[in-house]
């Protein structure tokens, strides 16, 4: 498979390449994903791509411990993709297609259905893929480790639900499935052995069909954010960054949620909970993990975009990784989706 990934940046492609591209998925092969037998001795995500690997505690894990919080992060990961396209994308993508079929958008109309398709097959081999991996513990629910608060994801269905009502949610969107295409080519780019293969079969697919919903996320943008008047945008611009900084970029409850796993099986680290808990607390001060979660290389049409808007620069006081001065003048319709084929 083709992995829609790349080293460098590209055009931006047209809604009628998108749509062309969309019609050319093959359904079928997504039968073939999260299939197999998992090998407990490899990791399931790249350790970069994980919260505690940027903490001092980190280094002080045995071998054994380190691979049981990176498989643990893995299934983490995949509940909050599997909760992200379940429950915020497919809001968000109904509510677009029914005012591009109002407004007769046909084209746009075309890439939102295909990537509401695509997303749905993505949420189901995710869900296959935690059962495949621990039934047991996914026999009681779909988030036994993250365990997302019911009143955030109440909050997060309601203005998902309404994207031009606030259309902080696209920008928020865009930054989630760009963070996600980041994480598959750090999982694709490991040594083959490191990583198990079913896992690394399922970042493939993942990343060859996000490659493209990151284009369409930034025509979402481009095309229903300049409509708003300055006032709704510096309000916008607002509630982005409150998103980010507060909801996606902190290291707190799904985090803490995968060390609480983590010491449920390894007793001997109990007695370090609370320094668990304060090093996660003080990655929101460290450089690197900033960069890890959202940069410019991992995340280059969110930040372009941020420095197209100047309310948006607002991020250089969420994000240690965004610093307006330094986009050198990348021009938006440079950026894109990266490919290593």
């Amino acid at each position: 498979m083709a992995v829609g990934l790349a080293t460098g940046l590209r055009r931006r492609q047209s809604l009628d390449d998108l749509s062309a591209a969309s019609r050319e998925v093959d359904f079928s092969v997504y039968a073939d994903d999260a299939r197999g037998e998992i090998d407990f001795s490899r990791q399931f995500v790249c350790p970069t791509a994980t919260p505690l690997y940027y903490t001092e505690i980190y280094q002080t894990l045995t071998d054994r411990q380190q691979l049981r919080y990176n498989q643990l992060c893995g299934l983490a990961f995949n509940e909050l993709v599997s909760l992200f396209e379940s429950q915020f994308a497919d809001r968000v993508l109904r509510a677009v297609a029914n005012v591009a079929r109002q407004e007769g958008e046909e084209t746009l109309l075309q890439c939102v259905t295909h990537f509401q398709r695509e997303e749905e097959h993505h949420t189901q081999a995710w869900k296959q893929l935690c059962e495949l991996t621990d039934a047991r513990r996914y026999s009681s629910g779909p988030y036994p480790i993250t365990q997302p608060s019911p009143v955030g994801v109440r909050f997060l269905h309601y203005i998902a639900a309404r994207p031009l009502r606030f259309p902080a949610i696209l920008w928020v969107m865009l930054a989630l499935e760009e963070k996600a295409l980041d994480t598959a080519r750090r999982c694709l780019q490991m040594p083959r052995d490191d990583l198990d293969p079913v896992y690394r079969q399922m970042y493939a697919r993942h990343a060859h069909d996000e490659a493209r919903h990151v284009q369409v996320d930034w025509h979402f943008i481009d095309t229903y954010y300049p409509r708003l008047s300055p006032a709704r945008r510096r309000r916008t611009a607002w509630l982005v960054a409150k998103l980010l900084g507060e909801v996606f970029l902190r290291p707190a409850r799904s985090a803490k949620r995968v060390v609480a796993c983590l010491l449920a099986e390894f007793p001997e680290l109990q007695d370090r909970r609370k320094e668990f808990d304060q090093q996660l607390d003080g990655l929101m001060q460290c450089e690197a993990y900033h960069a890890m979660m959202y940069s410019r290389r991992g995340s280059p049409i969110l930040f372009s975009l941020f420095d197209q808007y100047p309310e948006m620069h607002r991020m250089e006081a969420v994000l240690l990784s965004y610093r307006v001065h330094e986009r050198n003048r990348i021009d938006p319709e440079e950026v894109g989706d990266r490919s290593d084929d």
